[in-house]
């Protein structure tokens, strides 16, 4: 299927398609890409998937045949046996035989619509079962069957989804992707269509296994069918027996000398106060100039040294690229970073700074390095879609000025209400992906008599959301704040104002060298 993908973009306008790593790059045909630097256009070789880095397209194969214009018959995986549907007039669908206009055009634009919104009212008049999919593709396999069925864009888009009341249908089936989205997406929607039955895919199932899989492997309709049948949960059905032993024998196959998520070198006793970089949404708050920024890059290097297998995602919404890197340099080297600003070091600078530099090229080569300024991420979706691209891969995600990503409209326009839905796609994130994500937050800035205390949880800015949202609040702050803006390489406390993977709530210290950017912690034994 790897080459049905690569020979059908090459067909269809992708020029210079060419393997880099474990994706194909090329340049984008929906604008003049050429010109500006690296083509933008990315392709995953196994899913079909696409994303394009300049114009911030990107989708399924099928997507690709509506951005082009194609018929959807030349898509590699389009079956003719479905059951196809398109709009006339832009505000309801009608059947149609023509295959070659298949495309999922949602009312008025709205792309949040769930695909085949008809089934619903045929489900809720006719008494009728109705299953719920993942994307288009499912959604007609279902069809097939002579079975009504919707569809969601993807297991992270289900807005449309969660619009529509369901009240009036007793049979309702979840038919998710046998991945992380897809489960975390069966979970969210169990929680709005509570007595909806569950697709439980069997053990030994693929990462990604979905409906038309079981369809494919299927010797005819009518098993294929019985097969899902027999696939269904009820609530009632449904048990912790699975999760039990996974935590059984987690706990029998653990090493106790070793740490329960990433291990870290530089950061050892924050490591074992939070027993290893797990899963999570973290968040690291200190005032403005303290050093936030330079601790999120220290604990992305050392993560993504220490754990061979680590891919590290990199989104900043402050600082540009070139700023992020300077940054980079100037830790693992030593150097000033005004020295590497300027172009002012010697020979002696030169050679190591050559040689950290081809390490960091390394990484990136190598799919383990990504860096996102601004002018390439400017909201959740951006977001999502580059982390999907690597989804193959172990990752975790450092967001740095999470305040300037952009937000859909709320109906309140409150900086609080907006901040809130900042807050809740990083936890988004952290819920369907299963990574640790990692973010700085401001504080709020203290009345002077009471500059000197230590912050507290309240004091994040306008994120009342995270307090609950997060695993992790570490707060930042000078240990000597009066003399603070005069040294060179104060001394930090980092206090643990939440922490929900261990019991630790104390304070740790370490030396900011402020030229450098560098972060140490001070004293440590014990411990992992």
């Amino acid at each position: 299927m790897e080459g049905d993908y690569i020979r059908f973009y090459t067909t269809h306008g992708v020029e210079d398609l060419k393997k880099a790593g474990s994706q194909y790059t090329g340049w984008c045909p929906f604008h003049a890409d050429k010109g500006h630097g690296r083509p933008g256009f990315s392709v995953n070789p196994s899913s079909g998937l696409w994303y394009c880095h300049s114009c911030q397209k990107g989708g399924s194969v099928f997507s690709f045949c509506k951005e082009a214009n194609i018929p959807m018959t030349e898509a590699p995986g389009y079956d003719p046996s479905f059951r196809r549907y398109t709009y006339t007039t832009g505000t309801k669908k009608k059947h149609t035989t023509d295959k070659t206009s298949v495309y999922w055009e949602t009312p008025q634009g709205n792309d949040k619509a769930p695909y085949n919104p008809e089934a619903l009212e045929e489900a809720r008049a006719n008494k009728q079962r109705l299953w719920i999919c993942e994307g288009e593709k499912d959604t007609e396999t279902i069809h097939s069957l002579g079975e009504l069925a919707i569809g969601t864009p993807s297991a992270t888009d289900l807005k449309g989804i969660e619009r529509v009341n369901f009240r009036e249908i007793e049979n309702i089936v979840l038919a998710m992707d046998n991945d992380a989205a897809g489960k975390s997406a069966t979970q969210s929607l169990r929680k709005i269509i509570p007595w909806a039955g569950v697709i439980k895919w069997p053990k030994g199932k693929t990462e990604g296994y979905d409906v038309t899989d079981c369809y494919n492997e299927a010797s005819d309709k009518g098993t294929f069918l019985k097969t899902l049948e027999a696939y269904i949960e009820t609530p009632e059905e449904q048990d912790l027996s699975d999760y039990i032993q996974e935590k059984i024998a987690l706990y029998q196959n653990r090493d106790p000398n070793k740490p329960l998520g990433y291990s870290l070198k530089k950061f050892k006793a924050l490591q074992r106060n939070i027993d290893g970089v797990q899963p999570g949404l973290y968040i690291v708050g200190a005032d403005t100039s303290i050093g936030k920024t330079s601790f999120m890059a220290n604990l992305f290097l050392d993560l993504i040294d220490t754990n061979k297998d680590l891919t590290g995602i990199y989104f900043s919404l402050d600082d540009n690229k070139e700023i992020i890197l300077n940054r980079f340099l100037a830790i693992t080297t030593n150097i000033p970073i005004n020295k590497l600003q300027k172009k002012l070091i010697n020979k002696d600078q030169q050679f190591q700074l050559s040689n950290e530099a081809d390490f960091l090229s390394r990484l990136s080569k190598e799919r383990r390095l990504f860096i996102y300024d601004q002018s390439e991420i400017q909201n959740a979706t951006d977001l999502e879609n580059s982390i999907q691209l690597n989804l193959r891969r172990k990752l975790f995600v450092v967001v740095d000025g999470l305040f300037n990503l952009d937000i859909e409209e709320t109906t309140e326009g409150s900086l609080r209400a907006k901040n809130i839905e900042r807050a809740n796609a990083l936890k988004r994130l952290v819920d369907v992906y299963r990574i640790p994500v990692i973010c700085t937050a401001e504080l709020r800035k203290n009345d002077k008599k009471d500059s000197k205390k230590p912050p507290v949880l309240d004091d994040i800015m306008e994120t009342g959301k995270f307090k609950y949202n997060a695993n992790l609040v570490l707060l930042l702050y000078p240990d000597n704040p009066e003399e603070y803006d005069t040294q060179e390489s104060p001394t930090l406390n980092v206090k643990y104002a939440k922490n929900k993977l261990s019991h630790y709530r104390g304070t740790d210290k370490v030396t900011f060298n402020r030229l450098c950017s560098q972060i140490r912690e001070q004293d440590f034994s014990g411990g992992y």
